[in-house]
């Protein structure tokens, strides 16, 4: 998966009719390769991603799922890293763009790498859910490609730290929850349109789209139920719930965090306490606030809600996000929102230091005496030379000065 234009989000992903066949699918890695973040444990999900025109994603020995706008048909065929078949018959979705692929033959795989099927709703902006999610799909018609983004992530954060979106090619593709490093995959949903995987532009394997009430479970059990032995074993489901108990969740994140000013070496942020978790879930204990480029992360105490970033570079721009943290972990991370700038078009989720202004190329002082509140008082007066480059100071200070007391 890759940055996608403006131009091809409002595009349809794919056409099978200009798709040839492929090989078992190989895994080229985008990120962190086949393997959990921060673990040496393999995932097998990207596996269960072949080719069927554009992508689609297998959920048992003879069934696939994908989206109904590849135009999939009988006498195509679907190949993934299990193996390929023949599709006997396609039945797609009358409210989704989803479509059940009906294999002439099983491919085998192992029981604990087949997925779980989803069956409520499982949004990225769902604050509590432990774990990673894994976008496989074969964006620009190739090899199955693999992204991991936080299963706890909001859309905009996970765009602008990972860079992923779907492309061509990527529709039909699946987002899969691992709750933990050797949980089995979770079959979150479907990809069906350009953008972020983890946005609105997909459907949820069990509800359709997040906004919707439309139960894709009932679908999919009763096509599948509709031939009868010769369906073979049908998918299994399960709950948010279930793979994530309330005590093993993360905080709500933090809200409305934002960039209050900046100046050449530093920004002032704040933000406002989640909102209080839901009975079960541990306690925030603490923020954590982390800043890009450069990585520099800040732990802030839980009854505190601002923060003071010093040692930037001048006339840069930065990002930064927060997170609250209980015992499980972060919970999703937010970005800190700059102050909008109405005079000019304005990326809300970066911030700029200010240039730091010209230095001193001279500075000279003259005593003087002056009468205040009739008394003398001994002044001095600093006449600074600035530099030619560099912005322009609007103020100085002096500091570590010392007087003497005038002799007698």
């Amino acid at each position: 998966m890759s940055k996608i234009s403006a131009l091809a989000l409002a595009a349809s992903l794919c056409s099978l009719s200009a798709m040839a066949i492929e090989g078992p699918a190989a895994f080229v890695p985008s990120q962190a390769g086949a393997t959990y973040p921060n673990t040496a444990t393999s995932v097998t999900a990207w596996k269960l991603v072949g080719s069927l025109g554009a992508s689609a994603v297998q959920i048992a020995p003879r069934w696939v799922l994908t989206a109904k706008h590849v135009g999939a048909a009988a006498g195509h065929t679907f190949t993934n890293a299990y193996g390929s078949a023949t599709v006997s018959a396609v039945i797609p979705s009358s409210n989704a763009d989803l479509a059940l692929v009906y294999l002439s033959s099983e491919i085998i795989v192992p029981a604990a790498e087949l997925p779980l099927l989803l069956s409520d709703l499982l949004n990225a902006g769902n604050n509590n859910l432990p774990g990673q999610m894994l976008a496989a799909g074969r964006g620009g018609f190739g090899a199955v490609k693999a992204h991991w983004l936080s299963a706890n992530e909001d859309t905009s954060t996970a765009t602008l730290a990972s860079g992923v979106s779907a492309v061509g090619g990527d529709s039909g593709s699946g987002v899969f929850w691992y709750p933990t490093a050797s949980s089995r995959p979770v079959l979150r949903s479907i990809t069906t349109n350009g953008g972020n995987p983890v946005g609105p532009f997909q459907y949820l394997a069990g509800k359709g789209l997040p906004t919707s009430p439309s139960d894709q479970r009932a679908w999919i059990d009763s096509t599948i139920a509709s031939y009868g032995a010769n369906a073979g074993a049908a998918p299994q489901w399960t709950t948010s719930l279930e793979k994530a108990p309330l005590a093993a969740r993360t905080p709500n994140p933090p809200q409305s965090p934002k960039v209050i000013n900046t100046s050449p070496a530093g920004a002032f942020v704040k933000w406002d306490a989640p909102l209080a978790s839901p009975a079960g879930v541990p306690e925030a204990t603490s923020y954590v606030v982390k800043l890009s480029p450069g990585g520099a992360e800040y732990n802030v105490a839980i009854n505190q809600t601002v923060l003071t970033i010093q040692g930037l570079v001048p006339n840069t721009t930065y990002s930064a996000t927060i997170a609250a943290v209980n015992s499980n972990g972060p919970s999703g991370r937010r970005n800190m929102r700059a102050q909008p700038d109405r005079s000019a078009s304005q990326d809300y989720t970066v911030f700029h230091t200010s240039a730091a202004p010209n230095a001193f190329s001279a500075l000279s002082h003259e005593a003087y005496t002056t009468v205040i509140n009739g008394q003398v008082k001994g002044c001095v007066q600093f006449k600074p030379t600035y530099s030619s480059s560099g912005a322009a100071a609007t103020s100085f200070g002096v500091s570590n000065y010392q007087y003497a007391l005038p002799h007698t």
